[in-house]
């Protein structure tokens, strides 16, 4: 069977990559199509053009069913660009973040859609439509027929994820379309950042996380990790392809390694990639010793969620079980080990009071820098605790949430221009980061009624300190050799400089 994956503004798609892999092992052919890419706080919708070569590339490349990996930012243009498809006259089902955690609303607008872990559902759902076999009783598909809808049970978790395929990055089958243009082979050649996953699954369960909904989805193992050789493998395979590679980003939501493990990842990762990573490590697994290893191997960047400032508000708002004492440890450990830490924190909560944000204010002061904040505007994904509050109590309705919402593309990483009753604050709590700021100043700042009353002085002032460590930064990457036009693009437009 001929399959067409397209994946929507998102041309490093690991899902996609990995469904593709698992097909094309399993004999069957794949088209990726990569539509369009995302810019930094900016929905750059589709042309008339970009549409028109899209439906001509499927015209040419003829394939049994297309399908499409939808995340919830991107149901309403998801909706739209299907209904431009319909007329090709082939099945289509939808997958991805979306379709899981809202099947109802999917269904509606599509006929098949497939829930969780998609790699074995659709490889079933290709062999039955081979075989003119019923696809109405496939686990993890949904089917929409004579106005009857087949909600199939999921399948299982994945547990062993070595025996998937690793993703081959070659220039067969591949398409990528933007700017009203469509370039053959994989574009990902030309970057210089990695991107590869160890893990499926999330141990945690944060309110305003879909993460815990995401995989209650299905039975099995929640929690699964590669083998360290199965990982080394994608790496020098990727190595040998992408001959442009600068570093390696580990996309987990964790990572973690212990004893044995973790001297036989430095050991292995130093020996045959030997490329300066970047990971994401949760404060109450950062140690020393853990550091001072992964550092060794070649780790430069970390970042790590502490969600706001306030104890109070992780713990009781977020349920982030971090305490501020694990933060401290965990920032003087990376600094201890020459290591920057990148610290998550979420704005705009309409849930923290004048007396949080304060709290939030004192503790973030006394982080010991350096470090880079980077800041996120509450975002209202589906099915979360959070979200579910905040519609049960009125404060947010359904059109803020994502899937009626696209504020996770357009307004979801704080910049400067954003006007609201908290720009004081996260104007204030902008500067903390910036080491040529003195924090004496910026205490003084912090306490101004001037400033309070008349807060877009201060967000003026915050930005242009903001653009001069991007600035910084930017040189960093160029002396790196990090700095490739994908990463000059998402910044050429002040409006999306985001705050660091």
């Amino acid at each position: 069977m001929k399959i067409a994956l397209i994946s929507l503004y998102l041309f490093k798609s690991l899902s996609t990559r990995q469904l593709s892999a698992f097909l094309k092992q399993n004999n069957q052919e794949v088209y990726e199509i990569y539509f369009k890419e995302l810019k930094m706080n900016d929905l750059d919708k589709p042309t008339r053009k970009e549409i028109k070569l899209l439906k001509n590339l499927l015209k040419k490349l003829n394939p049994d069913i297309i399908g499409l990996s939808i995340n919830s930012s991107l149901f309403t243009l998801a909706k739209q660009l299907t209904k431009e498809l319909r007329d090709l006259n082939k099945p289509i089902i939808w997958g991805g973040l979306h379709p899981t955690l809202c099947p109802e609303d999917c269904i509606k607008e599509e006929d098949m859609i497939c829930i969780g872990e998609g790699e074995q559902a659709t490889l079933n759902l290709l062999k039955n439509l081979e075989k003119n076999k019923p696809i109405t009783n496939i686990k993890s598909i949904w089917v929409k027929k004579d106005k009857k809808i087949y909600k199939n049970k999921t399948i299982n978790f994945i547990e062993d994820l070595d025996s998937l395929p690793t993703p081959n990055y070659d220039n067969q089958n591949k398409f990528y379309i933007l700017e009203n243009k469509i370039f053959r082979g994989d574009q990902i050649k030309n970057h210089k950042i990695f991107d590869i996953m160890m893990s499926r699954g999330y141990p945690y369960n944060c309110s305003y996380c879909n993460s815990s909904h995401l995989f209650s989805t299905q039975e099995g193992k929640k929690l699964r990790f590669r083998s360290i050789d199965n990982i080394i493998k994608e790496l020098t395979q990727a190595k040998k392809q992408l001959k442009h590679i600068k570093r390696i980003r580990f996309w987990d939501n964790i990572l973690s390694f212990k004893g044995e493990e973790l001297n036989y990842f430095a050991r292995q990762y130093k020996t045959k990639i030997n490329l300066p990573f970047e990971c994401n490590l949760h404060p109450e697994v950062i140690n020393d010793e853990l550091i001072r290893k992964l550092k060794k191997a070649g780790m430069d960047k970390m970042s790590t969620g502490i969600q706001d400032g306030s104890q109070k508000v992780r713990y009781e708002i977020f349920n982030r079980k971090v305490s501020n004492e694990q933060i401290i440890k965990a920032c003087k450990i990376l600094q201890k080990n020459k290591i920057t830490p990148n610290f998550d924190i979420i704005i705009n909560n309409p849930l923290v009071t004048e007396y949080d944000l304060k709290q939030a204010f004192k503790f973030l002061i006394k982080i010991p820098r350096p470090f880079n904040l980077i800041m996120y505007s509450l975002t209202h994904f589906p099915k979360t605790k959070l979200t579910e509050e905040l519609l049960a109590r009125g404060i947010i309705n359904k059109n803020q949430i994502e899937g009626q919402s696209s504020k996770l593309i357009s307004k979801w990483r704080a910049t400067q221009f954003q006007n609201n009753k908290h720009q004081f604050w996260n104007s204030i709590y902008s500067l903390i980061s910036k080491n040529f700021i003195p924090k004496p100043i910026i205490i003084i700042l912090s306490r101004s009624k001037f400033l309070k009353k008349h807060s877009k002085s201060l967000n003026i002032f915050a930005f242009i300190a903001n653009i001069i460590k991007i600035f910084q930064l930017g040189i960093i990457k160029l002396l790196r050799g990090e700095m490739d036009i994908a990463v000059f693009k998402r910044y050429k437009n002040l409006k999306r400089i985001t705050t660091k």
